[in-house]
């Protein structure tokens, strides 16, 4: 069976989780005797091998109208895929991803050759404008896009008050049915409300078109269920690691009582993954004996006023470092030189794949008590869930440098993950399902 995989983009570009999970599934499922094969949005049309996997790269277009944008997607891309399509012939396309890129328009082009589809659900991205799950960004939100008050919370992502968000939304939806603008900027400002509206319509429409639903954690799969989807469609198969990773994983590194407690972080320097509540909890006690290296990937423009902040404070205090980003292979084994591994998110995670890692170097994670955090993690057995914000922050690093005890009890109670070729196995079991 040919299986086309479809993530946001692919190697060698800067990647995220996503493309890692692809790559391993895609290995795992050669072993299988499947053949999977990568297509994914880029500036250019190419083609090429990635570590014996097929890519194909289809153009997007230079711009997009907003109903575009917010909707059915790029036209140009949908139109490249389907010539894609027609070249390749998949049996089953998998899609990670939902953007204007890998949109309703491309699982139109699909559907319409009798294609089935899975659709794995990767990132609050694909069901939240605001692109966290967080009310306002600062509760957990319920995810129901027909009930929540999306429009005026996607409005105060953008530095308005929660009030003013409130009482401005009604009055752009007017001023978008009685105005019109050339300046872009202004015409997405004006007409937000209705555009987030469109998003919530289109996002529904293509989940409802998938034949499957993946998920990788549990509060993903009750998203989906409280926004009308068939439970029956809808399977959790969690993450897993690359055997040949956990096979050099190794110890950790002896604890050190009479040292500096370690901490690392590894992740965007975006303020979704929280590296600034470890700036902060630091800044709130400067008794504290902890050590932080922050190992930052700088991926997207728009957060570069944030890395750059990020990187300004840091310099200011002795106990926080700033690396380079490291090869995805040398994670784990890096990770073995600290005593936690802190995921301070900010976000509802589907995974994430770095508390997977953390404990294949048998190292225990900090983590916010958010989403797939706090599914991974059992407080108080394999690491400590700690609310998003700095204080909680601040504690908890003091507790775990007080008590080194605890950090030797918390390694004993850290369990090996699983093996991607499982999550490979429960995938062949779904797309026997659609292909039946």
């Amino acid at each position: 069976m040919r299986v086309l995989h479809v993530p946001y983009g692919y190697f060698p570009d800067a990647v995220g989780g996503t493309e890692q999970y692809v790559a391993g599934l895609a290995q795992e499922q050669q072993k299988l005797g499947l053949s999977p094969f990568v297509a994914a949005p880029a500036a250019a049309e190419s083609q090429y091998q990635h570590e014996g996997l097929q890519v194909f790269r289809y153009v997007l277009a230079g711009s997009l109208s907003l109903d575009d944008l917010y909707g059915a997607g790029d036209p140009m891309a949908a139109a490249a895929f389907g010539r894609l399509l027609d070249r390749e012939r998949p049996g089953i396309a998998h899609l990670h991803a939902y953007t204007s890129g890998v949109s309703l328009r491309v699982a139109r082009e699909i559907r319409s050759r009798n294609i089935p589809i899975v659709f794995t659900y990767h990132s609050p991205s694909v069901s939240c404008a605001r692109g966290t799950l967080m009310r306002w960004g600062r509760t957990p939100c319920s995810g129901v896009l027909d009930a929540e008050p999306c429009p005026p919370c996607t409005v105060a992502s953008y530095g308005l008050p929660q009030p003013l968000a409130m009482a401005a939304t009604p009055v752009a939806r007017i001023a978008s049915r009685v105005l019109s603008t050339g300046r872009r900027e202004v015409a997405t400002a004006v007409r937000l409300p209705e555009l987030v509206d469109l998003r919530n319509r289109r996002a529904l429409e293509f989940l409802g078109m998938a034949d499957r639903l993946t998920v990788h954690a549990e509060w993903t799969r009750a998203l989906l269920i409280r926004n009308g989807l068939n439970a029956d469609r809808i399977r959790l198969i969690r993450h897993g690691l690359p055997e040949k990773e956990m096979e050099v994983a190794g110890s950790p590194v002896s604890l050190r009582h009479d040292q500096p407690l370690r901490v690392a972080f590894f992740g965007r320097l975006d303020p979704a993954k929280g590296a600034h509540l470890l700036i902060e909890a630091l800044e709130r006690d400067d008794t504290l004996q902890v050590e932080v290296v922050i190992f930052g990937i700088e991926q997207e423009r728009a957060y570069e006023p944030y890395a750059r902040a990020v990187r300004r404070r840091s310099a200011s205090n002795r106990r926080i470092e700033i690396r380079p980003p490291i090869p995805h292979h040398a994670i784990i084994r890096t990770m073995r030189d600290f005593d936690v591994v802190a995921v301070p998110s900010q976000v509802l995670e589907t995974g994430p794949l770095v508390v997977l890692e953390a404990f294949a170097a048998g190292v225990p994670v900090l983590g916010s008590k958010l989403g797939g955090i706090a599914e991974l993690v059992t407080d108080g057995v394999n690491g400590l869930l700690i609310e998003p914000d700095a204080g909680a922050w601040a504690a908890a690093l003091k507790q775990l440098w007080q008590q080194r005890d605890l950090v030797k009890q918390l390694r004993q109670g850290i369990k090996r993950p699983r093996a991607m070729r499982h999550v490979a196995e429960e995938m062949s079991d779904v797309y026997r399902m659609v292909t039946a």
